[in-house]
């Protein structure tokens, strides 16, 4: 658990999307909407590039503890 990061689970399910919006049309006719996608494009990639670095520094440890400190500060003990 120390040494498995959640970038390694992302990984083993394929690689999913991250994300449940993106362009509607890859090659819109307007032009207004093809501005959006290349913006929408570019700021997804950068979203999706640090949630991946975050992803890589996260261990089930990590969650484990974050999990079990919850439930206490919650009232139940573990």
């Amino acid at each position: 658990m120390t040494e498995i990061t959640l970038y390694d689970i992302y990984m083993a399910l394929g690689e999913p999307a991250l994300f449940a919006l993106g362009n509607r049309s890859e090659n819109p006719q307007c032009l207004v909407e093809q501005g959006v996608n290349r913006v929408m494009s570019a700021t997804l990639a950068d979203a999706q590039t640090l949630i991946l670095d975050r992803f890589k520094s996260l261990t089930l440890q990590d969650i484990g503890g974050e999990f079990i400190s919850y439930f206490n500060d919650k009232g139940h003990n573990s």
